[in-house]
């Protein structure tokens, strides 16, 4: 082998380990996880895309929101998610729909008023997430605390955090590959459970290692923490605030 041919071998194989390196975690695998995960957890696994089929006239906006939208992503045979967030009053509910008039879609650029809109009438972001999910799965994701804590993403008013969450799990699905924001939430709710038992089980253990260590996970996650840092101090006086809040 010529010495041209070794140097072309040689950074080829640099840039392989380069990019195991900068990718070493696998998070779509994490996705087809998720049914096994959820008969684990709940019993019974859910058909979340047939749910979504049934909220695309809510998507197209043929027709407004209704009630019974709501009862539907709430039945214990379409979701698990009675477990964690009250059902609104359907009563109640009707009636503050029947006053608004509320369409989903098409969706616009100012996904802030459409969330806005949602938690006049819901009071709770969570169950805003919910509707918005199914409603405009590529968009919107479950607004997960255990999913929240992994993007590291901070803001200090809830609709604009919830959508900075989504904004930066659309930058997530297009690095691992996935299709849609609520997907993603999906493979990173699955990989927080799968490392529930860190520490005393092997696969939990060697999966958050993947995790710390994938490159482009910890560029995300820093930026995320150091931002607010910068904006206060500065880059050039990041250091030494550092080292003072440290000796603090």
């Amino acid at each position: 082998m010529g010495r041209q041919s070794k140097i072309l071998l040689g950074t080829v194989n640099f840039r392989r380990v380069l990019g195991r390196q900068s990718m070493s975690f696998d998070l779509r695998s994490y996705l087809y996880k998720f049914p096994e995960i959820y008969m684990r957890k709940f019993g019974r696994s859910y058909d979340f895309a047939a749910l979504e089929k049934r909220f695309v006239p809510l998507r197209e906006g043929i027709r407004w929101l209704a009630a019974k939208d709501v009862a539907e992503i709430f039945h214990p045979d379409n979701t698990p998610f009675a477990k964690y967030w009250s059902q609104p009053n359907a009563n109640d509910l009707d009636k503050a729909l029947a006053a608004h008039h509320l369409t989903l879609g098409p969706l616009n650029a100012n996904q802030q008023n459409l969330v806005l809109q949602l938690l006049k009438i819901f009071h709770n972001v969570g169950v805003t997430s919910l509707l918005l999910r199914f409603v405009h799965p590529h968009y919107f994701g479950v607004f997960s605390t255990p999913v929240l804590h992994l993007v590291q993403v901070n803001r200090g008013a809830t609709v604009e955090l919830y959508l900075a969450y989504c904004e930066e799990l659309v930058q997530w699905a297009a690095h691992f590959g996935i299709q849609s924001v609520a997907e993603t939430e999906m493979a990173l709710w699955a990989y927080a459970e799968t490392t529930k038992d860190f520490g005393t089980s092997r696969a939990a253990s060697a999966a958050a290692k993947d995790f710390e260590n994938d490159l482009w996970i910890q560029r995300r996650r820093v930026a995320h923490v150091v931002r607010p840092f910068l904006r206060q101090t500065g880059a050039c006086n990041l250091p030494e605030f550092l080292l003072k809040r440290t000796r603090d």
